[in-house]
């Protein structure tokens, strides 16, 4: 934009200048016709042209360094769009890391929320087996102590038995003899 703003400028100076010359060369063809003031006019004239010639050449050089700082612009323009090129694909690629990133997350959090759920259970599992297995050993307790018990009234009762066989035997043997008497 400034470059532009310096061309227009230049343009409007070499306008001026145009204007000018044309000016001088009506006062020349004036001068002309007056033969007097001939010398002083293309004195005037030269001096004219020889201003003319140097603000042209300055007006050249600040269209060339226009052009120059236009081309660097341009240059720099286009480095600036390649950066922002690559600044926008690596938001892009980091938006996507911190998409998947959270998802992630998210899962580990579920994964986690899960495994204190399974060990809570777990424990809880483990002291229901612990119950059952005092509760087994409890009652093998019991059935060897039943065992123990039962082999004892089984011993009890062959005794009885034995004692009630005797005693009928006796009963037996003295009907007989009463019988046999």
């Amino acid at each position: 934009e400034e470059a532009k703003k310096r061309i227009l400028r230049a343009k409007e100076r070499v306008e001026e200048m145009e204007q000018k010359l044309a000016q001088s060369t009506k006062n020349q063809i004036s001068i002309n016709s007056n033969n007097s003031g001939k010398d002083e006019m293309i004195a005037q004239l030269r001096s004219e042209g020889e201003n003319l010639m140097r603000k042209q050449s300055v007006l050249e050089q600040a269209v060339r360094a226009s052009k120059s700082e236009v081309r660097e612009l341009t240059s720099e323009l286009a480095s600036t769009e390649e950066k922002y090129e690559s600044a926008s694909e690596k938001i892009k690629t980091l938006t996507a890391e911190m998409t998947s990133l959270k998802s992630e997350l998210s899962a580990a959090k579920k994964g986690e929320s899960k495994s204190s759920q399974l060990e809570t259970n777990l424990v809880s599992a483990r002291e229901e087996t612990q119950k059952q297995i005092a509760m087994s050993l409890s009652l093998e307790q019991e059935i060897k102590e039943l065992k123990t018990s039962n082999k004892e009234l089984k011993e009890e009762m062959r005794q009885q038995l034995s004692e009630v066989t005797e005693s009928q035997k006796e009963v037996l043997d003295k009907v007989k003899k009463e019988k046999d008497e």
